[in-house]
């Protein structure tokens, strides 16, 4: 046993003298020239360690990929030997003489470093024919129309065959910078015949929507992989590539690159939308019988094969006695044989305020159509609502809406149409005035008393129910900014617009004594136009208001920028402006 103790230590020592006495790292590549198309690969081989790694130079001329790392252990005439082999592909960025600066590795505190190297990258018809140069992998690119409008929808089309097995495959696809893009799906994989040929097809779609007229470019893209070989001793089978039995050999795939000449678009009409492509344009109402104060929804949707993301909603009349609220704009988009079909659906929220027939529309947007050069107006026809009066409301008054064109400032205004109807006195009055007192006139004479005691009372009653309401309503008023402050701090974000601007519609409501959450801004630019507020105050109100329905309703409005103040600050610190002149 001491023996074998002793012949495993010695068999340690000299293990680890030997893999101290060998290390270092060492530098090669696969080949010395090679062209655009070509990719060379850099082995970095580390010996006396198994965990360091080296680092590479920097290879501004190269593009880099990691190809892994293989470990070996060797004993020759007794010695052990340790190394590992890091491989690199390059891919090349420009011809001419490139450098490979000398790589490093740090083993038990020491630096050591690798011979520089150097490569030639030529033209690809000066080259020599290598045995990859067939059209086993091939990268095509295509465009649908390389004479385009701008703004008009372009159909490209990436499509990779190959005839030969491959790995780690890695794709660079040309930028789209220039224009907007969208992707038409996902990754396709079929069998195609090509040039005669049956290859594997892998294809990728965009969309895009050139920004700008002129010359532009899309640039060629490559893609680098592994070819899977059989063995090199001639006894390959089918299974040496699953059982890693075969070798695998870098290369770079590029394809073409392809120059577009984008036209400008003819002089434009003062209502151009900026839509170019087939469009439809459809309108429809949820409800054509309403009643006063009720709500429908009108939808507006436009279809087709222009850029819709970006499109405002087509233009309509409303007529007077009719509110519109905006809800939130919604795109969707489908791929086609044709290219990207999308659709982008407007709703808004529609309330009467008088009765009769009132007709929204028509509905009209302005496009460019391709196809014949020239603008197009799209139209819808109007809708129309039969609305109704809404019921009367038992108390002590009948009311009925202000004036529609007196302006949105009177919406709550209230015209008395009718007082109720009090004890008749005129026979009263009648018998009081008769020179004798009859039967009948004493009869009356005695109950007058407690008719005016009842009327007495009534009146009384009155006074007092309109005392409470004042009472009620003054409460209201002083009870508002504080309840506004509380709802404002218990938001959980700063930035909630939707709930910021509900909170300051119910204080206004309250403080003016009116239903505050059906306010517009421009509603509440004209109530407090009429009371001695400053300027400044009122369009700081407007202003935040209309910023948080931007927020609410448009996904696309710009948030608050670094170093301003939250939607919340900035209504606590309108409240208390507000409050100082109500």
């Amino acid at each position: 046993m001491k023996a074998w103790g002793r012949w495993a230590a010695w068999l340690l020592c000299s293990l680890t003298a030997s893999l101290a006495a060998a290390a270092g790292i060492s530098a090669n590549v696969d080949r010395r020239e090679g062209t655009l198309q070509d990719t060379f690969l850099l082995l970095l081989t580390v010996e006396g360690s198994q965990s360091a790694e080296p680092h590479l130079p920097p290879l501004p001329a190269f593009a880099v990929h990691d190809y892994g790392r293989a470990s070996k252990v060797t004993m020759v005439n007794g010695r052990f030997s340790s190394s590992v082999t890091y491989t690199y592909a390059l891919t090349p960025k420009q011809l001419g003489r490139q450098s490979i600066g000398p790589a490093s590795v740090t083993l038990d505190g020491k630096d050591y470093l690798s011979a520089p190297l150097t490569v030639s990258v030529v033209d690809a018809a000066a080259a020599p024919e290598e045995g990859h140069s067939d059209d086993a992998l091939l990268i095509t690119a295509a465009v649908s129309n390389k004479a385009p409008f701008v703004g008009e929808q372009l159909l490209y089309t990436w499509r990779f065959l190959r005839r030969e097995r491959i790995a780690n495959a890695q794709m660079s696809q040309p930028s789209f910078d220039e224009f907007d893009s969208e992707a038409l799906g996902g990754q396709q994989e079929y069998e195609a015949i090509h040039r005669g040929q049956r290859y594997t097809v892998t294809e990728i779609r965009q969309a895009l929507y050139p920004l700008e007229e002129g010359d532009l470019k899309l640039p060629a893209s490559t893609v680098q992989c592994e070819v899977l070989t059989g063995r090199r001793d001639g006894l390959g089978s089918p299974l040496d590539g699953f059982f890693g039995r075969g070798s695998r050999e870098a290369r770079t795939v590029r394809g073409p690159a392809l120059s577009l000449q984008v036209r400008p678009l003819p002089e434009p009409p003062a209502n151009f939308s900026g839509l170019v492509g087939k469009v439809t344009l459809q309108a429809s109402v949820s409800s054509t019988h309403l009643r006063v104060g009720d709500s429908a929804t009108l939808v507006l949707k436009l279809s087709g094969t222009a850029n819709l993301k970006n499109v405002a909603a087509p233009n309509f009349s409303l007529p007077k006695g009719l509110k519109a609220y905006d809800d939130r704009a919604g795109v969707e988009s489908r791929a086609g044989e044709s290219g990207l079909l999308q659709s982008k659906t407007f709703r808004k929220a529609l309330v009467p305020s008088v009765g009769g027939i009132l007709q929204v529309g028509p509905f009209t947007l302005t496009t460019f159509d391709p196809n014949s050069q020239q603008y197009q107006a799209l139209s819808s026809p109007a809708v129309v609502l039969h609305v109704t009066p809404g019921e009367k409301q038992g108390g002590d008054k009948v009311a009925a809406p202000a004036d529609a064109e007196a302006g949105p400032a009177q919406k709550v205004a209230v015209e008395v149409l009718a007082d109720d109807i009090l004890p008749n006195a005129h026979r009263r009055e009648a018998a009081m005035a008769a020179p004798a007192l009859s039967p009948v006139a004493m009869a009356l004479a005695t109950a007058l008393p407690v008719a005016l005691y009842g009327l007495a009372a009534l009146l009384t009653r009155r006074q007092a129910r309109r005392s409470a309401v004042g009472r009620r309503r003054q409460r209201r008023r002083r009870q508002a900014r504080a309840q506004a402050q509380a709802e404002l701090a218990a938001l959980p974000s700063a930035e909630q617009a939707e709930a910021i601007s509900r909170i300051l519609r119910s204080y206004l409501g309250d403080v003016l004594q009116l239903e505050g959450l059906a306010l517009t801004p421009a509603e509440v630019r004209a109530l407090l136009a009429e009371r001695p507020i400053p300027t400044e105050v009122r369009t700081a109100w407007t202003t935040l208001l209309a910023r948080c329905d931007a927020l609410h309703y448009d996904a696309t409005a710009p948030q608050r920028r670094d170093g301003s103040k939250s939607l919340r600050d900035q209504a606590l610190e309108l409240l208390a402006q507000l409050d100082t002149y109500l």
